[in-house]
C-alpha cells in the first residue's frame, strides 16, 4: 500500500468516525423519546405521594439528550464549525455528570449525590476552555481528555452496573452499557486501522441500541435474546454510519445492492433473537443451532455489506466474511439434521466444512483473494453444493411428513426450505455485488423470517 492509499484510508476513517456521530445523535434522540414515554408510564402508576421517586428517571431523560447534543455538535465541528467545540465538551460533561447523578439518586444518600457535582465542578472549567487546555498540555492533552472521560463516564457505569446487579432491570443495564460505550469515540480517533475502528464503532452504537431495546421491552430479562435484539438495532446504526460517507451514495444501483444485503443481515439477526427466545423455553438443540445460524449468517452479510462500502476493504475482511459464511452453513445443516434426529450423520456438516475451512486458512496466510481459492478447489464446490442441498432437502422432508398427518406449524419447515432455495440463487458464485443476487439474498431472509416467526402459518392457515 502506497502513501496515497494510506492517506485515502485514513481520510475515509476520519469521515466515518464523524458520520457515526450524526447517527449517534439520531439514535440518542430516539432513545430520549422512548425514555420520556417509559418514565411517564412508570410515574403514572405510582401513588401521588410516591411520584417523587420518578425524579431520577426524569434526570436521565435530560442527560441522554445532552449526550445526543454533544454528538451533534461534534459532527458540526467536524464539518468545519470550530466554534461548536466548546459546546461539545460542555454537553458531554453535563450529560455524563447527570447520568452519575441519576444513579446516585436511585441508590440514595446525600453524600453520594455530591460526587457527580464535585467531578463536574472540576471538569466544566476545562471543558469550557478546550483550546487553552490543548495549548497548556500539548501532546498530553489527548491523554488528559481520555482520563477525564474515563472518570466522567466510569462513575455512572459502575453505579448503574451495581443497580443492575441489585434490581436485574434491563433499563439500568442499558444505561450502564451506554455510559461505557459512549466515550469510545476516543478509541476510534486514536487508531487508523480499519479493523480496530470498525470494532470500536460497532461497540459504540451498541450502547444506544441496547437502551432502545430495553425501553421498548422493559420486561425482558438480561439474556442472549436481549443482546440479539440490540444487535439488530445497532446493525442499522452501524451500517448507516458507513453508508453516509461511502462513494456508493453516487451510484444508486450499487447503493441499492449494498442496502439489500444490509437488510438481509438485519432480518437475520432479528430472526435469531426470536429463535433464541423460543430455545430458552424449549431447550430444543435444533432450535439452538438454527438460532446460531441466523446470528452468524447475519454478521457475515453485515461484513459483506461493509466490505462493499469500501470501508472494510482488504483480504482480512473478505476472509472473515467467508469464514462466518462457512460456519453459518454448517449450523443450518446441523439444525436440519438435528430436527430429524438423524444422529448417524450428525458429524457430516462438520466434516464437509473442514476442507474448505483449511483452504480458506491457507489462502489467508498466503494472502490470496478468497475467490481465487474458492473456484480453484473442487472441494469448495462440492462443499458448497452439499451445504445448500442438505438443509433444503431435509426441511422439505420435514414439511412433507408434517403435511401427510396434517400437523400444525408445518409452514415453518416449508419456508425454511424455500428460503434455502432462494439463497442458492443469491449466493451461487459468490457475486453479491449483483443487484439481482442481493434481491434473492434479501428475499431468502425475508422468507425465513416469515417461516420461523410463524407468520407463514398464519397466512396459510396452518397455525395451531
Amino acid at each position: 500500500m502506497g502513501i496515497k492509499d494510506v492517506v485515502e484510508v485514513y481520510t475515509m476513517q476520519i469521515s466515518v468516525q464523524y458520520s457515526s456521530e450524526l447517527i449517534m445523535a439520531i439514535a440518542l434522540a430516539i432513545t430520549t423519546l422512548l425514555l420520556i414515554r417509559y418514565t411517564w408510564n412508570r410515574v403514572k402508576q405510582l401513588p401521588e405521594e410516591e411520584r417523587h421517586m420518578g425524579r431520577p428517571l426524569w434526570i436521565a431523560s435530560v442527560s441522554v439528550p445532552l449526550l445526543g447534543l454533544a454528538s451533534f455538535l461534534n459532527y458540526g465541528y467536524a464539518l468545519g464549525y470550530t466554534e461548536l467545540e466548546t459546546g461539545y465538551y460542555l454537553a458531554a460533561a453535563l450529560g455524563g455528570g447527570l447520568l452519575s447523578f441519576t444513579a446516585t439518586s436511585i441508590l440514595g444518600g446525600r453524600r453520594a449525590q455530591a460526587l457527580p457535582f464535585a467531578v463536574l465542578g472540576g471538569m466544566i472549567p476545562l471543558a469550557a476552555m478546550p483550546q487553552i487546555v490543548g495549548a497548556a498540555f500539548g501532546p498530553l492533552s489527548g491523554a488528559l481528555v481520555a482520563v477525564l472521560a474515563g472518570i466522567l463516564f466510569g462513575i455512572p457505569f459502575v453505579l448503574f452496573s451495581y443497580l443492575t446487579y441489585k434490581t436485574r432491570r434491563v433499563t439500568s443495564f442499558g444505561l450502564a452499557v451506554l455510559s461505557i460505550t459512549y466515550p469510545l469515540l476516543l478509541v476510534t480517533t486514536s487508531f487508523t486501522s480499519p479493523e480496530i475502528v470498525a470494532v470500536a464503532l460497532a461497540i459504540r452504537v451498541f450502547g444506544p441500541a441496547l437502551l432502545i431495546t430495553a425501553l421498548v421491552l422493559p420486561g425482558m430479562a438480561i439474556r442472549a435474546e436481549l443482546v440479539a435484539y440490540s444487535i439488530t438495532v445497532s446493525s442499522s446504526f452501524y451500517f448507516m454510519s458507513y453508508l453516509l460517507v461511502s462513494p456508493l451514495v453516487l451510484d444508486m444501483a450499487a447503493m441499492a445492492t449494498v442496502s439489500f444485503i444490509a437488510i438481509a443481515s438485519i432480518l437475520s439477526i432479528g430472526t435469531s433473537a426470536y429463535v433464541l427466545t423460543r430455545w430458552r423455553s424449549s431447550r430444543n438443540p435444533a432450535t439452538l443451532t438454527l438460532g446460531l445460524y441466523f446470528v452468524v449468517g447475519g454478521l457475515s452479510y453485515l461484513v459483506v455489506a461493509l466490505n462493499h462500502t469500501e470501508f472494510m476493504s482488504g483480504l482480512n475482511a473478505q476472509y472473515f466474511a467467508t469464514a462466518l459464511a462457512l460456519i453459518a452453513s454448517m449450523m443450518l445443516n446441523l439444525s436440519s439434521i438435528v430436527a430429524l434426529d438423524w444422529k448417524r450423520i450428525l458429524l457430516l456438516p462438520i466434516l464437509i466444512t473442514i476442507a474448505p475451512f483449511w483452504l480458506m486458512l491457507s489462502g489467508w496466510i498466503a494472502q490470496v483473494p478468497p475467490d481465487a481459492v474458492a473456484f480453484r478447489s473442487l472441494s469448495m464446490i462440492i462443499s458448497g453444493l452439499l451445504h445448500s442441498i442438505i438443509p433444503i432437502t431435509l426441511y422439505g422432508l420435514i414439511w412433507w411428513r408434517m403435511r401427510k398427518v396434517d400437523a400444525s406449524g408445518r409452514s415453518r419447515a416449508l419456508f425454511l426450505a424455500l428460503g434455502g432455495l432462494l439463497h442458492i440463487f443469491g449466493a451461487a458464485g459468490g457475486n453479491t455485488l449483483s443487484i439481482i443476487a442481493a434481491i434473492f439474498i434479501m428475499g431468502a431472509y425475508g422468507v425465513w423470517w416469515l417461516g420461523v416467526t410463524g407468520r407463514a402459518d398464519s397466512l396459510l392457515g396452518t397455525a395451531a
